[in-house]
C-alpha cells in the first residue's frame, strides 16, 4: 500500500504539479492524487473505493475525538484548525464532523478500511495527524474507524514529505 501512495503522488509531482505553482486549493491536489491510487490500485474486489472528502461513516458522519494536540506543531501551521485548538476552542472546531482528503475503503462498513490520506500543500498540520491517529486506531483497543495505513503528505519545493502512522502512531 505504501508503494502505490507514493507511486501515486510521483504520478501527482510528473503530471500535476503545476496546482502547487497556481497555489490550488488542497482539495484539488487530493482529487488528482485520488484519481492516480485508483489508477494504480488494482484490486479483484469491487466494493473498494478511493474517495475524496468522504465524511459518512456506516449510517454516520465521521466524528473524531480531539486528543493528544502538540500546541507548539499546531502553532507552527496555523491553519484554521489548530488556530482554533490553539484557542481551546475545541468545543466549537468545524472538524469535529470530519472529512478525511482521500480514503481507500469499502463504503458502508468497516470491513475494508485500508488506507486514510490527508494532504497539505507546504508544511505540516498537527490537526491532520491528531485525525490521522484516530483513524488508524485499532478497532480492538477502542478506535472507531480501523484503517490499516495513515499517510500525511506535504510539500516542500514540489519534493513530498510523508509521515506515515499505523495502529494509532506514527511508525
Amino acid at each position: 500500500m505504501k508503494d502505490i501512495v507514493i507511486g501515486a503522488v510521483e504520478n501527482f509531482i510528473k503530471n500535476d504539479s503545476d496546482l502547487l505553482d497556481l497555489t490550488a486549493h488542497e482539495q484539488a491536489i487530493s482529487h488528482r492524487i485520488g484519481v492516480y491510487l485508483e489508477n494504480l490500485f488494482e484490486t479483484d474486489d469491487d466494493s473498494l473505493r478511493v474517495d475524496c472528502e468522504y465524511n459518512k461513516h456506516l449510517e454516520g458522519e465521521k466524528v473524531i475525538i480531539l486528543k493528544g494536540f502538540d500546541l507548539d506543531r499546531c502553532n507552527v501551521c496555523r491553519c484554521r484548525s489548530c488556530l482554533a485548538v490553539i484557542a481551546g476552542g475545541l468545543d466549537i472546531l468545524p472538524e469535529k464532523l470530519f472529512r478525511p482528503d482521500i480514503l481507500i475503503h469499502s463504503r458502508g462498513n468497516d470491513d475494508k478500511n485500508l488506507a486514510a490520506i490527508e494532504i497539505k500543500k507546504a508544511k505540516e498540520c498537527e490537526f491532520d495527524q491528531v485525525k490521522l491517529k484516530a483513524l488508524t486506531g485499532s478497532r480492538d483497543k477502542g478506535g472507531l474507524y480501523g484503517y490499516k495505513l495513515g499517510v500525511f503528505i506535504w510539500f516542500v519545493d514540489k519534493v513530498p514529505q510523508y509521515k506515515w502512522f499505523v495502529g494509532g502512531v506514527e511508525v
